[in-house]
């Protein structure tokens, strides 16, 4: 390892606290994104806006994500090779579906350089750690992440702002050292996101109903439409509307048939990794239905009303931001304690720290 590349490893593991005027070191510090769909390329542009000094590298199979990534700025340039990409990182963001984050893992454990820091946006987080936990090796630190993201519309174009004040959660390994933990908060900070820890199991349950459902009801709505894949299980062949359905269909029924991806790969990967709470939450629906089924049966108006008042309700609570106090207080620590974000963790480094005992001017560095 050259002197220069070994203070650009000091400079980003480094933890302080001081906020105040930066320089840039000798050497760049190197950010890459594998993956370069919306996610990918959001968070590319975002980078690039905040700290356009950092050297952002793009990967993706596809050469034309990577073309169009590299068009609208979200990555300095494109690399094609995967090794090549992941070896000279210093950030790695994995934008790729579960099941491809283990592959990765294992393509290019053996070329991550020391003190690389490893992040993911995956939508189920135990068997992603778990992996992590297994395969990387132990001068490489890892931190489980899943922005709360989605638009309605499935072919959204990238943009800088797609995690502004959005809930994103990260889960740690319990052997992710602070310094590590501390980088993706930076990174998190510098796009806008609200952090949210959460234990990766937890999450996986929740995120199984609140996410994975909905995914799930959309197939099966839309398979009770097809004329081909109207059972569970049923070949694929030639799918395709019933015309009698077909005609009838409008907005209503798109927006409750919606998908934040058009890559069935994730949606498989989610039930590769997340199987057993999709499972539960599926079983629990069918109870939810036979409920109303046994509602509409009654002919009761009242009961009608009521049901469909109490799901209105629901419906304007889920629409506003989530706000919880605690919540808030600890989003603004994790700001005010490591508001640095990528400044010294990214390859700068402070000129001059404050004297002992003066308050923070809660001014951000350069």
């Amino acid at each position: 390892m050259t002197s220069q590349s070994s203070a650009v490893k000091r400079s980003f593991l480094r933890t302080d606290y001081w906020r105040g005027k930066v320089e840039v070191s000798m050497a760049r510090a190197r950010v890459t994104i594998i993956g370069l769909g919306l996610v990918g390329t959001s968070m590319g542009l975002a980078i690039r806006r905040g700290k356009p000094e950092l050297e952002v590298v793009g990967h993706d199979l596809n050469p034309d994500a990577s073309k169009r990534a590299q068009k609208l700025g979200a990555i300095e340039k494109s690399e094609w090779n995967l090794i090549n990409a992941v070896s000279s990182a210093d950030l790695l963001i994995l934008a790729v579906p579960a099941m491809a984050i283990k592959e990765v893992i294992e393509l290019t454990k053996d070329d991550m350089k020391e003190g690389l820091v490893i992040t993911d946006t995956a939508g189920s987080k135990g068997e992603v750690l778990q992996w992590a936990r297994d395969l990387l090796p132990p001068h490489v630190s890892f931190v489980g992440g899943d922005p709360m993201v989605g638009p309605r519309d499935s072919q959204a174009a990238p943009q800088a702002d797609l995690f502004a004040g959005v809930t994103y959660c990260i889960s740690p390994l319990p052997t992710t050292p602070n310094e590590a933990l501390q980088v993706v908060i930076g990174l998190l900070n510098l796009i806008g996101a609200r952090v949210y820890f959460v234990d990766p199991h937890e999450h996986d349950g929740y995120v199984g109903l609140a996410d994975h459902l909905s995914f799930m009801l959309s197939t099966a709505l839309l398979r009770m439409t097809s004329s081909s894949a109207s059972k569970p299980g049923s070949p694929q062949g030639d799918v395709r509307l019933s015309a009698d359905v077909h005609r009838m269909i409008g907005p209503t029924f798109l927006r409750s048939a919606s998908f934040s991806s058009i890559d069935p790969k994730t949606y498989r990967d989610l039930c590769l990794t997340n199987r057993d709470n999709i499972v539960r939450w599926l079983a629990a629906f069918r109870e939810h239905l036979d409920g109303l089924s046994e509602i509409v049966e009654s002919n009761d108006p009242k009961a009608l009303e009521k049901l469909f008042d109490d799901a209105l309700t629901l419906r304007a609570s889920a629409e506003q931001p989530y706000r919880d106090a605690d919540l808030e207080a600890e989003a603004h620590t994790i700001r005010t304690t490591s508001g640095f974000g990528l400044n010294e963790l990214l390859g700068f480094r402070r000129r001059t720290p404050p004297e002992r005992g003066k308050p923070n001017s809660g001014k951000r560095g350069a």
